[in-house]
């Protein structure tokens, strides 16, 4: 079991200090220690069009509630048009690796025929400037036969400096939604190994996480977790007709062979009202000291903002 206490909102798109380019959504919260008294949180900033791009909510380490500030401006935009990237992208992961930062982002193009493709992407900045470039205009993942409209919503994790492993959401199918009619996508999750950070040769077709209900059709980023027990788990949530996402976990002993155990997280259920009360996705978790936080978006993706919950210690 692992139990969590739900700390609240952190900060939503109509705060004072977002500008237009974040007043729709802030998704997908991807934190990070930036240093003693900060974790900095980069977020999808999306503007009115829901066309998302890079920035961050530094907020104080030792108590998330508490913003320290906002970026004012884009630390990374949209591809040029035609590009798999030009209407929209979002962080998925960062890491830092030979001082360099590398920021994995999901990049949205606009389909006809579908309503969208999602596929991986990769930035990057010397030391932390924030002076982040594309390391290519295309896709790190691109399309397979077997997912043709989303690899995407990459965690990637250091094994060793020369070893990394890399956990992803892929998908080749749309569903039709019951009620809304609306198309929707189904994706699962998978896993690759690489010995270089930018380069993903391998093509799984097997998901390491199973659907377990005809109602479920995707999941979110996962988030890789080492527990203090020396287990493994993956934080992620997942997404049922007709409602949306909720918070999940899986569980493993030796990181590669996966159960779900979603009943074990305890303490992120849905809240009764506010601003998780109809979704709670995006699940981020960073260690600070002795706490562990989950930072996590609310209802409609992001609209109601982000927020984190700390885990319970004594349960």
């Amino acid at each position: 079991m692992r139990k969590f206490i739900k700390k609240g909102l952190i900060c939503a798109p109509q705060h004072e200090l977002i500008l237009e380019w974040g007043k729709t959504r802030l998704m997908l919260p991807t934190p990070m220690r930036w240093d003693e008294n900060t974790i900095r949180v980069f977020l999808g900033f999306c503007d009115a069009q829901n066309v998302g791009r890079l920035g961050y909510v530094d907020v104080d380490a030792h108590n998330p509630s508490r913003i320290l500030s906002v970026s004012e401006q884009p630390v990374f935009d949209i591809g040029q048009d035609g590009c798999f990237d030009d209407n929209g992208v979002v962080p998925t992961s960062i890491i830092e690796w030979n001082n360099q930062l590398l920021l994995y982002y999901a990049g949205f193009q606009l389909g006809q025929k579908v309503p969208y493709y999602m596929f991986q992407g990769l930035a990057i900045c010397e030391g932390r400037s924030l002076n982040f470039s594309r390391y290519s205009q295309v896709p790190i993942l691109d399309r397979t036969d077997n997912q043709l409209f989303s690899r995407v919503a990459a965690f990637v994790k250091t094994v060793d400096n020369q070893h990394f492993e890399m956990f992803y959401i892929g998908g080749g199918e749309w569903r039709q939604h019951p009620i809304s009619q609306k198309l929707l996508p189904v994706y699962q999750c998978f896993k690759l190994h690489s010995d270089n950070p930018f380069t993903w040769a391998e093509k799984p077709n097997r998901s390491i996480l199973p659907f377990l209900s005809e109602d479920e059709h995707g999941f979110s980023r996962v988030w890789f977790w080492r527990e203090a027990d020396g287990t493994f788990s993956l934080y992620y949530a997942v997404r049922r007709l007709p409602n949306g996402y909720t918070l999940g976990r899986a569980t493993s002993t030796d990181g590669e062979n996966w159960q779900r155990a979603d009943e074990s997280l305890q303490g992120l259920e849905l809240s009764a009202t506010g601003w998780d009360s109809q979704m709670a996705c995006y699940p981020a978790l960073i260690r600070v000291d002795e706490k562990v936080y989950l930072f996590y978006n609310g209802n409609d993706n992001g609209k109601a903002g982000f927020g984190y919950a700390e885990l319970d210690l004594n349960a």
